[in-house]
C-alpha cells in the first residue's frame, strides 16, 4: 500500500502531466485556427489545410484520452483506491506506477488481459 507521501508525489506528477497536455491542446487549437489565414487559398492550400486540421484533431483526441486517464488516476487518489489493481485487487508495484502512473492493472493482470485480447 502506498503511503501519503508517495500518493502526494504521484498526484503532483499527474497534475504536471495534465497541465502539459492542456497547454499542448491549447497550442494545437490555436495553430488549427490560424491555418489558411495567410491569404487567398487555392485548391492545394485547402487540401493541405484539411489534412493539417485532421492531423491536429487526431493529436487532440490522443491528448483527450490521456487526460481522461490522468483524471481517473487523480480520482482514485482521492477515493483511496490508487495503486490497487482493478482486476485482482492487489497492489500495483511501485515500479509499474513509476513507469505508468495512470495504471489500473498490475503487471500480471495487464499481461493476462492483453493475451485474451490477442486471442480475440
Amino acid at each position: 500500500m502506498l503511503n501519503q507521501q508517495e500518493l502526494e508525489q504521484y498526484k503532483v506528477q499527474l497534475l504536471e502531466e495534465r497541465r502539459k497536455i492542456l497547454n499542448n491542446i491549447e497550442k494545437l487549437v490555436k495553430e488549427s485556427n490560424e491555418l489558411g489565414k495567410d491569404g487567398t487559398p487555392d485548391i492545394g492550400d485547402e487540401a493541405s489545410e484539411l489534412s493539417s486540421r485532421q492531423l491536429l484533431l487526431s493529436l487532440n483526441e490522443a491528448d483527450r484520452a490521456k487526460l481522461l486517464e490522468i483524471d481517473r488516476a487523480l480520482e482514485r487518489i482521492e477515493e483511496g483506491t490508487y495503486g490497487i489493481c482493478e482486476e485482482c485487487g492487489e497492489p500495483i508495484s511501485p515500479q509499474r506506477l513509476k513507469v505508468k502512473p495512470t495504471a489500473i492493472y498490475c503487471v500480471e493482470c495487464k499481461s493476462r488481459l492483453e493475451k485474451r485480447q490477442q486471442r480475440g
